[in-house]
């Protein structure tokens, strides 16, 4: 980090994963303004029934998540991982979500065409660019984040 290599200490560890819940977060924390703005522009959103189905899906994705952590846990950790690497690692999903706001603007402006609504192709349009970044960070995860 800022061009010097990082010893893989405590102290190193928790800095760098206070700073990243803070610029991460930060970072989903407005795309959770927009997604609420988006959602709620000109449409009968019922707030308490999306949030319901949002926790469940939320809870599904960390299920996932937490057993691929376990299944994983020993093979990347006789890797001994660049920290420099994995921090910087998660912030290619954010490009996905950087396109899909700005084109998401221009489909929400638009509205809908006979009877399509546009803001449907912008969901599609996150899906697609998420599932490519999704599969090219899974394929460069398991080559390995040595130096």
């Amino acid at each position: 980090m800022n061009n010097r290599e990082m010893e893989a200490t405590q102290k190193t560890k928790m800095s760098v994963a206070f700073f990243f819940i803070l610029h991460y977060g930060f970072f989903h924390l407005v795309y959770f303004g927009f997604l609420v703005e988006f959602l709620a522009n000109g449409r009968d959103f019922s707030f308490t029934m999306d949030v319901f189905s949002i926790l469940i899906m939320g809870f599904i994705f960390f299920l996932n998540h937490l057993f691929s952590f376990w299944y994983n846990k020993k093979e990347f950790e006789e890797k001994k991982p660049n920290i420099g690497k994995i921090m910087l690692f998660p912030y290619s999903r954010i490009i996905p979500m950087h396109l899909t706001i700005i084109f998401s603007g221009i489909f929400i402006v638009s509205g809908s065409i006979n009877g399509f609504e546009l803001f449907s192709i912008s969901v599609l349009f996150f899906l697609i660019l998420k599932t490519i970044a999704d599969l090219t960070m899974h394929i460069i995860e398991h080559r390995g984040f040595e130096n």
